[in-house]
């Protein structure tokens, strides 16, 4: 606050200072209202231009700040997974994970269709995951894929192939599912 402060009384002095310096002293009745007409409106539009700038900057910066603690929700979403299989939240998103994931790959056929994907009953408990993943957004798909444990990356992986996912997440997912074992089943179902 004291930064804006010193910033908006600043121009003001600066406002006074030009008109100083290109009339001189005022002495005349007359020239204190000039002074009053210049100074005041050249430092409204001053101060206006320096509202919308920082408004700007404060707009930006705090959808970055908002950006990241997106990715904290989702590891939380994680912690407290609410799914129809527990019948409220389960203490363990991941351990629902390690439930349904054998399941699905039993289910779907390779390649998976959108439609076959969309329909199976597991996978439907996990539109709350992918709404998450979703959220976190392009500009931070590498942070999200670093955090995500291996079967939310088989996971991903799966609604990237079925183009669920934006595509600046096939760059980290891809990097990061090398080194996760796959079996047989989950690299036909993947297509790696």
């Amino acid at each position: 606050m004291l930064k804006h402060i010193i910033t908006l009384a600043t121009l003001a002095l600066l406002t006074v200072g030009v008109y100083l310096f290109k009339f001189g002293l005022p002495v005349t009745p007359s020239d204190y209202a000039n002074l009053g007409s210049f100074s005041g409106g050249t430092f409204v539009a001053l101060a206006t231009v320096y509202g919308v700038l920082y408004a700007i900057w404060h707009n930006i910066s705090s959808k970055k700040e908002n950006e990241s603690s997106l990715i904290d929700a989702h590891l939380n979403l994680m912690k407290t997974y609410k799914t129809a299989h527990t019948g409220g939240y389960s203490g363990d998103g991941y351990a629902f994970l390690n439930w349904l994931w054998p399941h699905t790959v039993n289910q779907l056929t390779a390649p998976p269709t959108r439609e076959a994907v969309i329909a199976n009953s597991n996978l439907k408990e996990m539109a709350q995951w992918l709404r998450s993943v979703k959220k976190c957004g392009n500009s931070r798909a590498t942070e999200l894929v670093q955090v995500m444990s291996p079967i939310e990356v088989k996971l991903a992986q799966l609604y990237l192939t079925i183009s669920e996912l934006p595509k600046s997440y096939r760059a980290p997912i891809s990097k990061k599912i090398a080194d996760i074992e796959l079996n047989d089943k989950e690299k036909a179902l993947l297509s790696l």
